[in-house]
């Protein structure tokens, strides 16, 4: 498991760290459902997030269905190749990532939930901006991947939607105005849990002054 940092001493506080630590991109997924309970339960979290002037702006599109989901395989499927055509990973950690991604676009008409992260472009009101919006759906993105690892459940947060834009929102029907954000790919892991990859404090923290 992850390492804890120091000041978390209680089991709770333990809890929490080691949630965080070993929330790592799961592109490996059963294809055994996920409980409505535990899509509901997710979300639920997705929607602790925060969001400028509580504006919420956040929607969520939760496909299970089969056909669905084969749908938007269909429609991913060819970025297959464009994987293929990038220049070879220079470490074993990209190595690795290109392979769980390629593994990822080629099951996942079998993956049992793609969690759409949407939002409206509502804020400020007369002025509508953007980053507002982005703001809040990736916020609420990785609360649910948070979520779903204290569910035991495998997640990965994608952008895939994006090569195939009309396609993707023509087969989920999303109305004009709505963003989509991210596509969460999310189900039981095939791969046992372990800390994430990144950088030391360290080298990422700066105190007053750049």
């Amino acid at each position: 498991m992850s390492q804890v940092p120091a000041p978390a001493s209680t089991a709770a506080q333990v809890a929490v760290f080691e949630t965080l630590g070993t929330a790592r991109a799961m592109r490996y997924l059963r294809a055994d459902p996920v409980p409505a309970g535990h899509v509901e339960a997710i979300v639920w979290a997705a929607t602790r997030a925060s969001s400028a002037d509580n504006t919420q702006p956040w929607r969520f599109l939760a496909v299970t269905d089969a056909g669905q989901r084969q749908r938007i395989a269909a429609a991913i499927a060819p970025f297959r190749q464009v994987i293929c055509a990038m220049p070879e990973p220079s470490g074993p950690t990209a190595a690795r990532t290109r392979r769980g991604a390629e593994h990822l676009i080629d099951s996942l008409g079998s993956v049992p939930l793609l969690l759409f992260i949407c939002g409206l472009n509502d804020y400020p009101e007369g002025d509508p901006q953007e980053r507002y919006l982005w703001s809040a759906v990736f916020a609420a993105a990785q609360n649910a991947v948070v979520a779903a690892r204290a569910l035991g459940l495998g997640a990965v947060f994608s952008m895939l939607h994006v090569a195939a834009p009309a396609e993707i929102r023509s087969i989920l029907g999303v109305p004009a105005g709505v963003k989509i954000g991210v596509m969460l790919a999310i189900g039981w892991p095939q791969r046992p849990f372990g800390p994430v990859a990144r950088k030391p404090v360290g080298e990422v923290l700066r105190y007053d002054h750049w």
